[in-house]
């Protein structure tokens, strides 16, 4: 009995390790901080619908660095720090494809430097953020990110209203 009370104690105390180590890797932003991350590779893609043209949609590999600065809002109460993209060197597209077409430019795309994200309450492991914002044409965007330590994983896009005239939506996938 001496055996299974202290083997259940050591277990507990590796799982309560394991837990605290992954806290500490990066996974809860401090408020004021400024992190380096890069798009989780094979997963993050940029869908390119052409309105109007019968032209299937097209997916592009995103690639780039960037940086996230976590901040509090003024006045606001949120779950967890505002966050903002920084310094964003990412792109869209192919570069060893044999088109000719060049890479799109994802902070002129989507304007990822213009966007805000509040931390959303799921039950994860990793923490969830909302961006939303405007494109440089006035589309809405709205991207849900995953932060996976050093990776972001993104998902959504611009969507079309009647603001705005003909736009070129996106998606992240």
């Amino acid at each position: 009995m001496r055996f299974a009370r202290a083997s259940l104690f050591i277990l507990s105390a590796i799982a309560l390790a394991s837990l605290a180590a992954a806290i500490a890797q990066g996974q809860s932003p401090v408020l004021g901080t400024v992190r380096p991350y890069a798009f989780l590779p094979k997963q993050s893609t940029l869908a390119v619908d052409y309105p109007g043209l019968e032209m299937p949609t097209r997916l592009l590999p995103v690639f780039g660095r960037f940086d996230m600065a976590f901040i509090a809002t003024p006045g606001q109460v949120s779950f967890g720090p505002t966050a903002k993209f920084t310094d964003v060197h990412a792109w869209a597209g192919n570069p060893l494809s044999a088109t000719a077409a060049a890479p799109i430019d994802l902070d002129q795309a989507l304007n990822l430097s213009g966007l805000t994200g509040r931390q959303l309450p799921v039950a994860s492991l990793f923490d969830v953020y909302q961006f939303t914002g405007r494109t440089s044409d006035g589309s809405p965007v709205s991207i849900f990110a995953s932060i996976r330590g050093p990776w972001m994983r993104l998902h959504g896009g611009t969507v079309p209203d009647a603001a705005t005239t003909a736009p070129r939506p996106v998606d992240y996938e």
